[in-house]
């Protein structure tokens, strides 16, 4: 009697303990936390498109669904301040803590898991749809795991879970799959309506959610072409195979100040990083081999990744390789009373590994500028009145341009851009030519703002240096900041 009443309370406590702690951790490293091109792009796109077909018809080439998006041009109604977005991001990764802490896992375990790398910081500090994923994927775990009756529920939140992301499409499709194979009789004594309107809810989300993510016809080839090595290629080979490494097991550099993205293995020999990369993919069967739903949807999941990673354009980045980490913690749910003392602990090391990676990526994101653009949009703010500012590169401009409001002249067409287009870029000669004209047609100094060399833009002899932005841990927003003097 008396365990059962200290189990209650711990039910009753923990997370209102938690949800206030892991809210404010997550306030403060938002508040550090600067916007960077992906972020903000996201976030221009609901703010500087006044309707939402107008902005729907601008995410043709986002290559990714809609609910985010659709989320934030709500928000952008109410206000254009970027703390908007993050503080809904925060509220929505508050809701994943919530049914986290409904787990049937240790306290240890929940406390592990909320502060991990991808609950704390990839998928929670970052703004991004990923961590909209993480939560319909911790609610199937939930609902399933309680009653795997609720046909219903559960396609309602796989509809949500497919319009998130396309690798997040491949686990509602992976799960949908495992529930018809173990969920027979169910499905037999179900009711015809209810089966229909349950089938017709999930197969509108995929087909949503194909629709928004596949390009134009004509960007397709642009689209699929970011990897250049051949499909048989070694290279091709070993970064699709490593993709489970990277992602449950992921390590990064700890030795290189822009740490996003980089990954400890790459600096061990390639058939090392093989059989490890094998040995990822085997690890997580073992530990869950005893309830067969568990293996089955893993193993779905990860069959359908990495056929569609392998074809698609393999462009790097830890937040793809996450969903491995999502669904291993919802498979780990769902075998959770079947899984031995021993194997737990194993698990347990697992999700230390990612917990330490957690504090290491907020305490960088804390004491360094994670992207430049909120001090350079500062900077413009303060010092920069009359003179007009031209941002050559689309990678710094978003993020510049959430900070400060306004728009820049675009490299992709000559006109005043925030948000990139993807699918639009100048030819050189042409961007040199509108350059010309437009810091030369009077003696009026502009301000141009640079993440590459300039040479073969403009006249470099005319440029005088006033300042440098190159702190950010995301080198790719890094800025150099000259004023052109056109009678120089």
């Amino acid at each position: 009697m008396n365990e059962t009443i200290v189990v209650e309370k711990y039910k009753y406590y923990f997370p209102l303990i938690i949800l206030p702690v892991y809210f404010v951790v997550s306030v403060i490293g938002v508040y550090h936390h600067e916007l960077w091109l992906d972020e903000a792009h996201s976030f221009l796109l609901a703010r500087d498109n006044n309707s939402l077909p107008a902005m729907i018809q601008a995410c043709r080439y986002e290559g990714h669904p809609l609910l985010w998006n659709i989320l934030l041009f709500i928000v952008t109604r109410f206000t254009h301040n970027v703390l908007g977005m993050q503080l809904l991001h925060v509220v929505i990764n508050c809701f994943t803590v919530y049914f986290i802490c409904k787990s049937p896992f240790s306290i240890v375990e929940k406390i592990l898991i909320i502060f991990s790398y991808y609950c704390l910081f990839e998928y929670n500090i970052i703004s991004r749809n990923y961590g909209m994923g993480l939560l319909f994927i911790v609610m199937v775990a939930y609902v399933y795991s309680k009653n795997n009756k609720a046909l219903l529920t559960l396609s309602v939140l796989l509809f949500l879970l497919a319009n998130t992301h396309l690798f997040a499409l491949l686990f509602s499709v992976a799960f949908a799959i495992m529930y018809l194979v173990f969920n027979r009789a169910v499905l037999a004594g179900t009711k015809r309506k209810l089966l229909i309107l349950s089938g017709c809810i999930l197969l509108a989300g995929w087909v949503i959610a194909a629709l928004a993510i596949m390009p134009p016809s004509g960007y397709t080839s642009t689209f699929i072409g970011h990897e250049t090595s051949g499909y048989l290629s070694p290279a091709r080979l070993l970064k699709t195979i490593s993709v489970c490494l990277k992602g449950i097991f992921y390590l990064p550099d700890y030795f290189k100040y822009h740490f996003m993205n980089t990954v400890l293995y790459n600096r061990i020999p390639g058939y090392i990083v093989l059989v490890l990369s094998l040995l990822a993919f085997a690890v997580p069967i073992v530990l869950l081999n005893k309830y067969k739903q568990a293996v089955c949807l893993f193993i779905l999941f990860s069959f359908l990744y990495v056929a569609v990673y392998y074809f698609m354009p393999l462009t790097y980045g830890i937040r793809y390789f996450g969903f491995f980490y999502m669904a291993f913690i919802a498979c780990y749910w769902l075998a959770y009373k079947n899984v031995s003392n021993t194997k737990k602990k194993v698990v347990a090391v697992i999700l230390f590994v990612q917990f330490v990676n957690g504090l290491y990526a907020c305490t960088m994101d804390i004491r360094y500028p994670f992207s430049e653009s909120k001090n350079v949009g500062r900077f413009l703010n303060e010092h920069i009145q009359k003179e007009n500012v031209y941002i050559i590169g689309n990678t710094p401009r978003p993020g510049i341009s959430a900070y400060t409001g306004k728009k820049y002249f675009g490299t992709e067409n000559g006109q005043m851009l925030s948000y990139c287009l993807w699918n639009k870029q100048l030819p050189d000669d042409s961007l040199k030519h509108l350059l010309n004209i437009h810091l030369n047609q009077d003696t009026t100094p502009s301000i141009i703002i640079a993440n590459q060399p300039l040479g073969a833009f403009l006249d470099t002899s005319k440029l005088v240096k006033i300042n440098a932005f190159d702190k950010g841990i995301e080198s790719g927003d890094n800025v150099t900041i000259y004023r052109y003097l056109p009678g120089k």
